[in-house]
């Protein structure tokens, strides 16, 4: 195969056949590496991610977060709603972080209406059990992604063990908001 031929069969996302992988050019005409998969390979194979501007700094391709599975939530607007509507609200923003959380991490726990079942049925301490998950889940999402996150899981639950889950909620959308 001459050079080329090559270089049409990576522009117009066709098998290479030096590195078995597949070449695609994005909007801006810069190279991205994936395999079949989908996943992003490393041209230079050095157990580097290649940074697509050049500059000479390596990034992972994931820096920027999963932009869209999260929606930002004004943390004030949200807590006024709750006390309002008398809790009401407080239940959908509940329901509403855990299954944004199940979106961006890899630790999946029960979705949000199912945790909040499980909160209504042990009377609270399934609660308990949701505020340490809260705290692991968005630390390693962050980790995954590369956002700055700590782990808060202890703190928050020590925080609803003496009532102050309301104050969980307001860390936990607090750290939802990075991905938004």
């Amino acid at each position: 195969m001459d050079n080329n031929q090559m270089n049409d069969n990576q522009n117009n996302g066709q098998m290479n056949n030096n590195m078995g992988q597949y070449q695609n050019t994005n909007m801006n005409g810069q190279y991205q590496n994936t395999n079949m998969n989908g996943q992003y390979q490393n041209p230079n194979m050095n157990g580097q991610y290649q940074n697509p501007n050049m500059n000479g700094q390596y990034q992972n391709p994931n820096m920027n977060g999963p932009r869209g599975l999260v929606v930002e939530t004004n943390i004030i607007l949200a807590v006024i709603l709750t006390i309002v509507t008398c809790g009401i609200y407080g239940i959908y923003w509940f329901v509403k972080m855990t299954d944004e959380s199940n979106n961006i991490s890899d630790l999946q726990t029960a979705s949000g209406i199912l945790a909040f079942l499980y909160s209504l049925l042990s009377c609270g301490i399934y609660t308990l059990y949701w505020n340490y998950q809260m705290g692991k889940k968005l630390f390693m999402a962050g980790q995954k992604y590369g956002i700055y996150i700590e782990d808060r899981s202890i703190l928050y639950l020590i925080l609803g063990l003496f009532g102050f889950s309301w104050l969980v909620w307001i860390f936990v959308q607090e750290d939802l908001n990075k991905f938004a």
